[in-house]
């Protein structure tokens, strides 16, 4: 991608991300107020989990963050699987063996 362009893109995309933000966390709190922390602290899952988790309303929230985390985790492993992924890593790579075979005289 041309460097003029770049500042764009990546701008856009912080953008994208701090719009996300709070939306999230307002998405998010009153799943965990009302499935997670009841889920881990009388529910099931502090009879199923419990034990290796711990209980509590607090339990909860950490069950909250190891989920969204594992979610991130296979996240990016399906992006870097990703046809568009691998085209721009290729791209990458050849970059600057095909920018110097351009610049050089004759060079196509």
């Amino acid at each position: 991608m041309p460097y003029e362009r770049q500042g764009r893109v990546f701008g856009f995309a912080q953008s994208v991300e701090q719009a996300a933000s709070p939306l999230t966390a307002f998405l998010i709190s009153p799943i965990a107020q009302f499935v997670f922390v009841p889920f881990m602290t009388d529910g099931a899952g502090a009879r199923t989990i419990g034990g290796w988790f711990g209980t509590g309303s607090d339990r909860g929230l950490a069950l909250v963050f190891m989920l969204t985390g594992i979610v991130g985790l296979v996240g990016t492993g399906l992006a870097l699987r990703s046809r568009p992924y691998q085209r721009l890593s290729h791209r990458y790579v050849e970059g600057p063996a095909l920018t110097a075979a351009l610049r050089r005289p004759g060079g196509n």
